[in-house]
């Protein structure tokens, strides 16, 4: 025991005077044996607190190295994508992982920093209720409202889990309303989901799984997805097709 301030207290075991009168352990310290020491074992004091070094952006690796944008395993990550709309944001960093957070509501949950391994890019619709994201090796999945088929996934249905595509050696992603579509490094273009205004090209009225190559004059440069409507870029030139009601094909709607 020591007397502190005119008090017996127990240096062994207070935290507020542990081994010596005053020695206040650190925030989330506890006093054991005299000696402060930080609940948890990968855990340090920085800054009067115990922090993991490991993903604390504040104290990235060594107490004092502050991140930008996120620590993961002890190394800072900068930001190499943003996606945000009316309820809900997503950000990928560069190693692949990402953070979302917002709306959760129907199956979108929000996830921890480094909730997802190997997303290289990512695509979601305000209005969709879902999201879609581009792995390494161009590997596409989709989770969320499969309404029309949008998931991807065949007769699997909604799912708050990522949901594979099938598809592979996919470069860049396109999330409309109520379709998806997906270009591969070959130039070719696949789309799936609702076709009520040919947004996805072919006689099918709902695609649930990524169906065959839109017919374009050459490979595409680039793809876009509306709410009714999608767009590609070929050798420089723009081809759109589905609904038009407004112009959105670039043509007059009359």
């Amino acid at each position: 025991p020591l007397v502190c301030g005119g008090v017996c207290v127990s240096g062994g075991t207070d935290p507020t005077n542990c081994g010596a009168c005053g020695n206040v352990c650190a925030t989330g310290a506890t006093c054991s044996g005299g000696a402060c020491n930080c609940r948890y074992s990968d855990q340090e004091v920085c800054s009067g607190a115990c922090v993991d070094t490991s993903d604390d952006p504040n104290h990235c690796g060594t107490c004092g190295t502050t991140c930008a944008v996120a620590c993961t395993t002890g190394v800072c990550n900068t930001a190499v994508h943003i996606d945000a709309d009316g309820d809900h944001t997503v950000m990928v960093l560069a190693d692949g992982r990402f953070a979302e957070w917002g709306d959760g509501t129907y199956l979108l949950r929000d996830e921890p920093p480094n909730g997802l391994v190997d997303v290289v890019s990512y695509s979601r619709f305000s209005t969709g209720k879902r999201e879609c994201a581009l792995f390494t090796g161009g590997v596409v999945r989709c989770r969320g409202n499969d309404l029309y088929g949008v998931l991807g996934n065949g007769p699997a249905g909604s799912t708050g889990t990522w949901s594979d595509t099938g598809l592979s050696g996919v470069v860049e992603l396109a999330v409309g309303d109520r379709h998806n579509c997906a270009r591969r490094s070959t130039g070719g273009i696949t789309c799936w989901g609702s076709n009520a205004s040919g947004q996805l090209t072919g006689s099918d009225s709902v695609l649930t799984s990524p169906g065959p190559d839109v017919a374009l004059p050459g490979p595409a440069a680039s793809v876009s997805a509306g709410r009714f409507h999608t767009c590609a870029v070929v050798a420089s030139e723009l081809w759109c097709w589905g609904a038009n009601a407004v112009g959105q094909l670039g043509v007059d709607p009359t």
